[in-house]
């Protein structure tokens, strides 16, 4: 372990980006290193690395299309990188045998963007499922832990109600104790905050943040929600044209003078993010061959992105705050997920 609380091994590179050259960080619940995905000509992710530490909440943060949710996907294991290794709990799952992946699934609850409850089954069913499906726990206990689930996120008096029956928020809450029922070791958030208006994303995010204290569980966030995150997060890290540009504490990323996480932080139009990240024409880059007063050649006069390079975490920082999510649609643009798909490939919280 570094004195920056990462591993020896972990570098960073002049562009920002976290590198690696070993395993997993033995503190860390999940490790990712050096991942590279592409679709066709389109590098998604390119050499992402960085580790989740135990017991803590991290987030990942980016413009939409940067790539989390395909790096959410390939750390469930739903998706095969082109290089790089995940490591999760200690155990290397790229090139696992399918058999095996279904064993380090069992370690994750995810809560989905929508929750992804079943719409025919009431909310103590949907909270159930998991247990009936993945272990052999009588409907007693089944039942206490239920209910010990929905005492948590507060839904006690809505059990018998059925999805349509309720709110938005009650079916985030409802997909958190799904999420949390079979007390995995990793619980992951898509967008958790996804359809919520401020106010109810405030309360989930008290409630994020009381149940990972609760659990100890490792909360992994994938999310674009700035104040969310500053509730919520111990860490993050900011994904911008498929690298990582830097990943650390919440307190030490809030005072980066990194241009790319000045911008998105602050939420300004001007800077190194364009309003079509698919456009490299819009990367400061290019301005110096754009001509006068420092324009770039589609006319916006984006400053250049500093070289600023990304710092791996600080073990000592703490979270600012917390955070919650909607529909089951998992991908910047690669698919979505639904209840069956997750029954089928092996996750416990369907």
């Amino acid at each position: 372990m570094g004195s920056d609380g990462t591993d020896d091994k972990s570098t960073a590179n002049g562009d920002g980006r976290a590198t690696s050259h070993g395993g997993a960080d033995a503190d860390a619940a999940i490790s990712v290193r050096s991942l590279t995905m592409s679709f066709g000509d389109n590098t998604v992710l390119g050499g992402v690395s960085f580790d989740v530490p135990r017991g803590r909440t991290t987030a990942i943060l980016g413009p939409s299309g940067t790539g989390k949710s395909v790096l959410l996907k390939n750390i469930i294991g739903l998706l095969h990188p082109d290089a790089g290794e995940i490591w999760v709990d200690g155990e290397q799952i790229v090139g696992m045998r399918e058999r095996d992946i279904y064993r380090v699934r069992r370690k994750f609850g995810v809560l989905f963007q929508d929750g992804a409850l079943f719409g025919s089954m009431n909310l103590f069913d949907n909270i159930a499922f998991p247990l009936r499906e993945h272990t052999r726990m009588t409907e007693r206990a089944i039942r206490d832990r239920v209910l010990a689930n929905a005492e948590m996120v507060g839904l006690l008096d809505h059990l018998k109600k059925l999805p349509g029956e309720v709110s938005g928020g009650m079916k985030k809450r409802a997909g958190l104790a799904r999420a949390m029922v079979t007390a995995p070791e990793i619980i992951l958030f898509d967008e958790p905050d996804s359809g919520l208006d401020p106010v109810r994303v405030a309360y989930l995010d008290e409630l994020v943040v009381t149940a990972q204290r609760e659990t100890g569980a490792t909360f992994f966030i994938i999310t674009h929600n700035i104040p969310s995150v500053m509730r919520t997060a111990d860490f993050f890290g900011v994904l911008f044209r498929s690298h990582l540009v830097r990943f650390g504490p919440t307190l030490e990323m809030q005072q980066s003078d990194d241009p790319v996480i000045q911008q998105f932080i602050e939420g300004r139009s001007r800077g190194p993010i364009g309003m079509d990240e698919m456009d490299e024409s819009s990367d400061g880059g290019s301005q110096g061959a754009a001509g006068s007063r420092g324009r770039d050649d589609t006319g916006s006069g984006f400053p250049p992105r500093s070289p600023d390079a990304g710092r791996a975490p600080d073990a000592s920082a703490g979270r600012q705050g917390r955070d919650d999510g909607t529909d089951g649609a998992l991908a910047d643009g690669e698919g979505t997920w639904r209840a069956g798909d997750t029954a089928r490939n092996g996750i416990v919280t369907v």
